[in-house]
């Protein structure tokens, strides 16, 4: 029966992937996910594995200047922005698919949405995992599968958010580590083996690894959220809790090893300086500053995460969610889902960058979904005399019943209407609808001749450029952003940033500008004038630019609107 219940999950996660790929197929991404596209894109097109070095410069800064080697390309990222290392695994499963179907934003999409799927399948089956360590029956394990795959399928957040790229990969190794994990942490049964404990640790600590380094936001949630379930544990002796915590604490400074090593062979004359993107830049902004706090104390900020959380998923449902989860954990000992859950919210109270809940709350509605599928199971359990607890009256065991069958019809009468409606769903904003930058690319790819600088304006318009062009790379060179390049003109460093990253730019060969609509033509005369000039590049004079290329791009909150094309004449 087990069995069979999970080859149904599987099915409808199948199902449901056909289904998004099918809604969500061909669409624009705004700059997060055309970055990571952009970066997958230039692994699978690098030319080999390491830079050649030839000036016997600092190894960083070759990474950082060969743009065609796969550790450069890798690495160089990483070192500019140290988060990065903690998307690693996430990187390297989409270039294995990238290896198979092509890198281009169809296939991030594609494989985004899969790894949605399987996520889906992994907290369907969460049940039938543990089932042996909470004390749940297999016909309960059964009905609670149905119930939470009736939840996650008709959860609206994530029909839309499976096409949003790396975090979908972060969440499926999330549930993944979260099943292991409690099956390490809940007390060994009589007659398990040394070995066998031995082989479960290791496989812990590896689903904890690749959970951590799929993505950053697994970084604040799951150590944290482990450490209070192991304290948190029944049936476990004091001293026994507090040697699990020091030898899974012990395990994890190992797991962290590789992003401690970045953080101390850093060098800020080369990477650029302390951004927001290095470590210290984080610290002094998200940390040590009220930057991106989402209120001004800590009443505001849990009084803003129950409303965030209601607004993603629904009341109900997020009532019936963390009943659930403090249910799990007090009746059948399965803590994790419960610390999880807590380890949310105090990240949202305490660190001001986990307020960005259109994207954190993603690692949050898995558990939310699990909670609510053990309260709507206990709950039908109650209206039943065989089935209900002896010490539950009935009246009161048909009152829950009742009160939970009315939350959950009130919760799924929230979701289907915004299933049926994406762009009705509240994190919509970072999925900016059917792709028109595919058409505007493809259009200034064959207007751009072969051997020419491509200057994109920002980093936003780069990375979609990037993500896109089959030129980009191979006939056209494209530059760093001329906002950027503008930025280091005024703060005196701009000749050690062209030296330091290897950058040249000809006159004799035809430039390119790709800006917004929004960016003045005077404000882009201004800035090329001086990247191009005695403080930059050192070139002739510009005569003038001329407009070879407009597009309209449809008007959304995350677009700009429009993309202009200009031809520098000298």
């Amino acid at each position: 029966m087990v069995r069979f219940s999970l080859f149904a999950v599987a099915t409808a996660a199948v199902l449901c992937a056909i289904w998004r790929t099918y809604q969500f197929g061909d669409i624009d991404l705004v700059s997060d996910q055309a970055f990571f596209t952009q970066w997958v894109r230039r692994l699978s097109e690098s030319t080999h594995l390491l830079p050649p070095n030839e000036e016997g410069g600092a190894w960083p800064l070759e990474l950082i200047r060969d743009e065609r080697n796969f550790l450069g390309v890798l690495l160089g990222q990483i070192y500019q922005a140290h988060s990065l290392i903690f998307t690693v695994v996430s990187v390297l499963l989409y270039l294995i698919s990238a290896a198979f179907f092509g890198a281009s934003v169809e296939t991030i999409v594609a494989v985004s949405i899969a790894f949605s799927a399987t996520a889906l399948f992994l907290l369907s089956a969460f049940p039938a995992f543990i089932r042996n360590i909470s004390g749940i029956s297999d016909r309960g394990a059964v009905t609670m599968i149905a119930i939470i795959l009736v939840l996650a399928c008709s959860n609206s957040f994530f029909n839309v958010f499976s096409a949003f790229g790396p975090h979908n990969a972060g969440v499926m190794t999330l549930i993944l580590a979260v099943i292991v994990t409690q099956i390490w942490v809940t007390p060994s049964q009589a007659g398990v083996t040394h070995t066998s404990t031995r082989l479960l640790t290791i496989a812990m600590f590896v689903s904890q690894l690749a959970a951590v380094y799929t993505h950053y936001a697994n970084v604040f949630i799951l150590p944290a959220a482990t450490v209070m379930a192991l304290a948190l544990q029944p049936n476990t002796e004091l001293l026994k809790r507090v040697v699990s915590i020091i030898k899974y604490s012990l395990i994890m400074v190992l797991a962290f090893l590789p992003w401690i090593a970045v953080v101390i062979v850093y060098d800020p004359s080369i990477g650029g300086g302390n951004s927001k993107q290095t470590f210290g830049g984080q610290l002094a902004t998200f940390v040590f500053s009220n930057n991106g706090w989402p209120a001004s104390n800590a009443i505001g900020r849990i009084t803003h995460w129950f409303k965030e959380a209601s607004a993603f998923y629904s009341v109900p449902g997020l009532a019936l969610g963390m009943v659930g989860v403090v249910g799990l954990a007090w009746r059948n000992g399965t803590t994790l889902p419960f610390t999880i859950v807590l380890t949310h919210i105090l990240m949202g109270i305490f660190l001001g960058i986990f307020g960005q809940y259109d994207r954190t709350v993603a690692y949050l509605i898995p558990m939310l979904i699990l909670g609510g599928g053990w309260t709507i199971y206990i709950a039908g359990t109650c209206v039943f005399e065989k089935t209900r607890p002896a010490s539950v009256p009935k009246t009161i065991g048909l009152a829950v019943a009742s009160l939970v069958a009315i939350s959950t019809t009130l919760h799924i009468a929230v979701e289907i209407p915004r299933l049926m409606a994406p762009d009705s769903v509240k994190n919509w904003g970072p999925l900016v609808g059917p792709s028109h930058w595919k058409s505007v690319v493809a259009e200034f790819d064959r207007r751009i001749p072969i051997g020419s600088y491509l200057i994109p304006w920002d980093y936003g318009t780069h990375h979609q450029y990037r993500s896109m062009s089959e030129k980009a790379g191979h006939t056209i060179k494209v530059m760093r952003p001329l906002e950027t390049l503008d930025s280091h003109g005024k703060s005196g460093t701009l000749k050690h940033y062209i030296h330091s990253r290897g950058l040249t730019l000809s006159a004799d060969n035809p430039v390119f500008i790709l800006a917004p609509k929004t960016i003045e033509i005077d404000r882009i005369r201004s800035a090329f004038s001086a990247v191009v000039g005695q403080k930059g590049f050192g070139l002739a004079t510009v005569k003038k630019f001329i407009l070879v290329g407009e597009r309209t791009l449809p008007r959304r909150k995350h677009g700009p609107g429009g993309i202009h094309l200009y031809l520098v004449k000298w």
